[in-house]
């Protein structure tokens, strides 16, 4: 006797696996955002400041794949690492490239903003470039600057479970009265 697979069946099963797979990556991209790249050919990013816009805006996601830093030209707009405030840890930007210099036998890169003339005050090397950047995917970044607070801030994360845990208690109740 044959089973017949129904249309639900399979829009179900492919719900599961496509939130599934996201959720993987979404995780993988929180937990272990430098291995996203070596795994998957591509890294994504949510940008979180307003350089690029109007670009690349707050809330973005932008996809990154990894580039021969000899095939990179002015104009490229790149992401890289670099220690901004000088405090010793490097943080991932994304800029336009400014001007390709050799210095020294090693290749050299000034990058800008969106819209400004002037090169940014900071060098950065091959070393430092994560990759070029392929294409942008709209207001799904806010997601992931959501969770990326929630694992920064334990307190916040405690409050929100806490207000989930509020929520099912007040449903589970009414369900209960309305049995009664």
């Amino acid at each position: 006797m044959e089973k017949v697979v129904s249309k639900k069946m399979v829009i179900n099963a492919m719900f599961y696996l496509i939130t599934a797979l996201l959720g993987g990556f979404i995780l993988m991209q929180l937990f272990a955002p430098g291995h996203t790249i070596k795994l998957l050919g591509f890294r994504s990013f949510a940008v979180v400041s307003d350089s690029m816009e109007p670009v690349y805006n707050i809330g973005d996601i932008i996809i990154v794949k990894p580039v021969d830093p000899e095939d990179l030209q002015v104009e490229d707009v790149i992401t890289f690492k670099v220690d901004l405030n000088n405090d010793g840890r490097k943080e991932t930007v994304t800029h336009y490239i400014y001007s390709i210099e050799m210095i020294d036998n090693e290749r050299q890169f000034q990058t800008n903003p969106h819209g400004f003339n002037n090169p940014d005050p900071w060098t950065i090397s091959d070393d430092d470039i994560i990759g070029l950047v392929q294409s942008k995917i709209s207001y799904v970044g806010y997601i992931i600057i959501f969770f990326q607070i929630l694992i920064q801030n334990p307190i916040f994360l405690g409050l929100i479970l806490l207000n989930i845990t509020i929520i099912v208690a007040i449903v589970m109740l009414l369900k209960k009265s309305k049995k009664e």
